[in-house]
């Protein structure tokens, strides 16, 4: 397993850009199979590891045991998302729970327009 540890990029106004679940960098060639470990959004970058034998050009691998230490000292708070769990509920808070209603228009015959 290779870890390795992505950038998650800043709007103009500071606040993180926009991604999805699964999401790990923007890359040319992104590694296979990868496995978001964590989103630190309040510090911009997070951590995943993926079982491809080699990283693509420009991502800096790093051991296990660096990773390990990183995610220690991450504390569960508002925009730091740590494990399995807490990346899916950042995702499922996103989704509108509410059934977005559409009013459907009756179809209008062509002949009553004369």
């Amino acid at each position: 397993m290779k870890y390795f540890k992505f950038f998650i990029p800043r709007m103009a106004d500071g606040t993180p850009a926009s991604y999805s679940i699964g999401w790990h960098g923007t890359l040319g060639r992104c590694p296979s199979n990868a496995k978001v470990l964590c989103y630190n959004d309040k510090e911009g970058y997070g951590l995943a590891c993926t079982p491809d034998d080699t990283l693509p050009e420009g991502i800096s691998p790093m051991s296990k045991a660096d990773c390990d230490k990183q995610l220690a000292r991450l504390k569960p708070e508002a925009g730091v998302h740590i494990g399995d769990e807490a990346i899916y509920k950042k995702f499922a808070d996103m989704v509108e729970t509410e059934p977005v209603i559409i009013e459907e228009k009756p179809e209008t015959d062509l002949e009553e327009l004369g």
